[in-house]
């Protein structure tokens, strides 16, 4: 394969340049992968993943989010997104990269992958500008009642208002990740519910990229995301033709260890969506890209984005 290519483009806030990589194969791609990553991490830990694909004739594009990792002007910028409507921002960002893409690759086939909070951006992108896409791969969603999300908004505004929204707030911390290592043994604590690949943890730890605690800004806007992008009005976007991919590991808290991945094909169902497929990974954690049987799930992604491009 060729040499990953950088390269940087104007975030939607007009403050920052975002920091984008992208992967391609020795011959003509067949397609393009836009991969949108998860919560306080960055591009970078796709690379096996991106390497994989590109190795199967698909070129991956992706970029580090606001707020997240090259593309935050400093550390302390880390788990702060931007100023105004942050939850556009991201999405708007992704679309800008999507014509990026199309400008460079013209008439190839165009998919997008979210997984964590990226499942979260992709499911509002498909809100907004899922047209055109050839199909969309979810890993390691899940499903937040809506008096919850509301209940969590609430008290971050009421935060805010004290503390201000660049404030870390180990409380909202533990009320909103702290059900997830608290599945798990407290030998695998704080970050084994990640991935059952303590190398992998360990790994974690020393990259300065990682796990910072969200501001309350992050917090607001990934709920923001949440609320957006199952309202009706919103779910009824998504265009109906549209392949959609879910993906979720059995021992995976976020998607209550596999059980939100039938809350949300149901969601689809319901307004229309014909063309929906779903995998649950047993022993499988939330990371599922850096699991055991990582290649086995790459495969099965590859085997479905084929299939569409067949179709």
């Amino acid at each position: 394969m060729k040499s990953p290519k950088t390269f940087t483009y104007e975030s939607r806030d007009q403050r920052h340049q975002l920091y984008a990589v992208e992967y391609s194969p020795d011959k003509d791609p067949k397609a393009v992968l836009i991969c949108v990553h998860g919560m306080s991490e960055h591009f970078g830990r796709y690379k096996e993943m991106c390497l994989f694909f590109a190795s199967q004739g698909f070129c991956v594009v992706g970029v580090d989010l606001l707020g997240h990792g090259r593309s935050a002007k400093s550390l302390s910028e880390l788990g702060y997104f931007c100023d105004i409507d942050p939850a556009t921002t991201l999405v708007r960002d992704i679309h800008h990269l999507r014509k990026l893409v199309e400008n460079d690759h013209k008439g190839l086939p165009v998919f997008l992958f979210g997984h964590s909070m990226g499942s979260f951006i992709t499911r509002n992108y498909l809100n907004m500008y899922g047209g055109g896409l050839k199909g969309a791969i979810l890993m390691g969603s899940c499903e937040v009642s809506p008096a919850a999300v509301v209940a969590l908004m609430a008290i971050l505004r009421l935060l805010s208002k004290l503390f201000g929204w660049r404030h870390r707030s180990t409380m909202v911390q533990a009320l909103v990740m702290g059900p997830f290592s608290a599945a798990f043994p407290k030998s695998e604590q704080p970050f084994g519910w990640l991935t059952s690949r303590k190398e992998i943890v360990e790994e974690s730890k020393k990259d300065p990229y990682l796990q910072k605690t969200f501001t309350l800004n992050g917090f607001y806007t990934l709920a923001s995301l949440i609320w957006r992008m199952n309202k009706p009005s919103s779910l009824r976007r998504i265009p109906k033709s549209l392949p959609i991919l879910l993906l979720s590991g059995a021992e995976d808290p976020v998607g209550h260890f596999g059980h939100d991945i039938l809350k949300t094909e149901q969601l689809l169902k319901d307004i229309g969506v014909k063309n929906i497929e779903f995998k649950v990974y047993p022993s499988d954690r939330h990371e599922l890209y850096h699991e055991k049987d990582r290649f086995h799930i790459f495969c099965d992604m590859i085997d479905f984005m084929n299939r569409c491009i067949d179709q």
